[in-house]
């Protein structure tokens, strides 16, 4: 495996194990037949070894330090093993980082495994679930507000991202806020990216099973894959934030994309089913109206889809461009997290891991 800091040092970091490869996997590996789950610790694998030339990552370390300064750490997971971290100077493996709305496709994966279990269904109406927390001013169209409208974000509500998520952090009741906001549209019929409204499946979700997101997802998500919360922001009210404010390690966020990359399924527990992970990851709504963060891709069920040199992905995105990528075709998990961003005055002081992953990171694991 390839570590690199901003002074190019090469080498092991603890907590990740090193266990010598079964040979070249030709192509991804059905979740059944892993020879190991990183549940204690992440393998390790130089990329030789895994048939990927190590000068391709020298160029990703070089973009992104030229492009990506206030990146704080890139994680690599190919063929179900590390083959590449990057961390800034000051930020350790085991340091864990907010993640920012990538939280999203956690709390969308949390509603999931509710669905699974049969106490919520995706046309569930916010009048059904939650209604005796609808306050009286908001739209009547509130009440008639699904779930899938919501994970697609389709829910109709007038949302500016500029100014309505500061907004609504800063509000005595966030649901409340949500709930009475303007809307721009009928449910289902407009996509526009809604923070507010991945919080509102955090409320139901603490309605339905009577734990809040964090100590379900720490429960039933995270507990099996040997993940541990570090920290998630929570709503006057004591609610998960359910769009933004979970933090996690880096090696954790490859963790949960590998999760997604074997459909749900982590050493011999279905964790949440294959059913549910096609359908998030599947083309459910056009993002390409407004706040196109996706870049034009299409959007799942708080999953955004692309195409990237041919081969089908989707991604987790927040704010600095923190990201979990999974290509399937590639068995491949990319991972960039930024713990400090910006505000958003300065935008153009972002990350921007991105490019480097779908133009350099990506092809050069595709000539193995």
């Amino acid at each position: 495996m390839i570590t690199a800091t901003r002074r190019h040092l090469l080498g092991a970091l603890s907590g990740a194990l090193t266990v010598p490869l079964l040979g070249a996997l030709a192509g991804p590996v059905a979740a059944q037949e892993r020879p190991y789950w990183p549940t204690f610790g992440w393998r390790q694998a130089l990329p030789a070894e895994v048939g990927v030339d190590p000068a391709a990552f020298d160029a990703v370390t070089a973009r992104i330090q030229t492009e990506s300064p206030t990146l704080s750490a890139m994680v690599v997971a190919f063929r179900g093993s590390l083959i590449y971290e990057y961390y800034a100077d000051g930020f350790q493996a085991h340091e864990t980082t907010d993640i920012w709305s990538t939280t999203k496709s956690i709390t969308g994966t949390a509603v999931g495994i509710a669905i699974d279990d049969g106490l919520l269904a995706l046309e569930d109406t916010l009048g059904d679930l939650i209604g005796d927390q609808i306050p009286d001013e908001a739209d009547p169209l509130v009440q008639d507000i699904t779930i899938r409208d919501i994970l697609t974000m389709r829910g109709g509500w007038l949302w500016d991202g500029t100014v309505d998520y500061a907004n609504t952090d800063n509000a005595a009741d966030w649901a409340a806020r949500t709930l009475t906001l303007p809307m721009e549209a009928a449910p289902g019929e407009l996509f526009t990216y809604n923070s507010g409204g991945s919080h509102i499946l955090s409320v139901v979700l603490q309605a339905r099973t009577g734990q809040t997101l964090q100590a379900f997802t720490q429960e039933r998500l995270f507990g099996p894959m040997g993940v541990e919360i570090g920290d998630w922001r929570e709503s006057p009210q004591g609610q998960s934030a359910g769009g933004w404010g979970l933090s996690i390690t880096p090696r954790d966020m490859a963790k949960f994309g590998y999760l997604m990359l074997n459909n749900g399924r982590w050493d011999g527990e279905q964790i949440v089913s294959p059913e549910w992970i096609a359908a998030a990851t599947s083309f459910q709504s056009d993002s390409s109206g407004t706040n196109d963060f996706g870049l034009g891709t299409g959007y799942g069920y708080h999953w955004w889809l692309a195409e990237i040199a041919g081969f089908p992905a989707f991604f987790g995105l927040g704010y600095g461009e923190s990201c979990i990528y999974v290509v399937p075709g590639l068995d491949l998990v990319a991972v960039a997290a930024t713990a400090d961003v910006p505000p958003f005055d300065f935008v153009g002081d972002q990350s921007r891991p991105q490019p480097t992953i779908r133009e350099t990171l990506i092809p050069a694991v595709i000539t193995f």
